[in-house]
């Protein structure tokens, strides 16, 4: 059976009544830093004229995490089922941060209106379920649409929904630069806006 095939076999499946669905992507080969690079500008490009510049870090790079961990649980669970052969073991074993159910990047993007309270809820929920996140991943308040507009929003889910982020895709040192393309240092990442 050739890769493609597979990877289609295991989504069909996946997309029949579990959460955790993939997402058409531009980018199914490993991603180099200048093209995260040029994306994470994409990014910025989307918010520019909504949104201080200062800001940008503040909605892209939480959205880029959400959609990494989103992304490697998937892997993840992708890798146990086909080891296993057992959706529950799949889900419930052997990962590295626990996503709720109904809080993946895809429960976010399938959400037709008020995507940045959707967005608020998954990530407080993951932050609650990964202690170590709290502050990190759920830092920025996505439905204040005084400051990010909902239509902004939704094309930056829009736009990271391309990617695919998982450890086949992305070598961890390239997103961790990837926070420098917007100067953050760690205490910028852990500062709240």
């Amino acid at each position: 059976m050739n890769s493609k095939r597979k990877s289609k076999d295991i989504n069909s499946h996946l997309n029949k009544g579990n959460s955790m669905v993939s997402q058409p992507t531009l980018f199914d080969e490993k991603i180099t830093l200048p093209q995260l690079e040029q994306l994470l500008w994409k990014a910025a490009d989307i918010l520019r004229g909504a949104v201080e510049a200062p800001d940008y870090k503040h909605y892209v790079l939480p959205l880029l995490f959400f959609k990494r961990l989103s992304d490697v649980h998937l892997e993840e669970y992708q890798e146990k089922l086909k080891k296993y052969g057992d959706k529950r073991i799949a889900k419930e074993k052997f990962h590295r941060f626990n996503i709720p159910d109904g809080c993946f990047w895809a429960d976010v993007r399938n959400v037709a209106r008020d995507v940045g309270q959707k967005l608020n809820d998954a990530l407080a929920k993951i932050a609650k379920a990964n202690p170590e996140l709290e502050g990190v991943i759920n830092r920025s308040d996505f439905n204040a649409r005084d400051r990010l507009p909902e239509d902004r929003l939704i094309r930056l889910v829009e736009h990271f929904s391309r990617l695919k982020l998982g450890n086949s895709n992305v070598e961890p040192d390239v997103l961790g630069q990837a926070y420098l393309v917007f100067g953050c240092t760690t205490s910028d990442i852990l500062t709240r806006p």
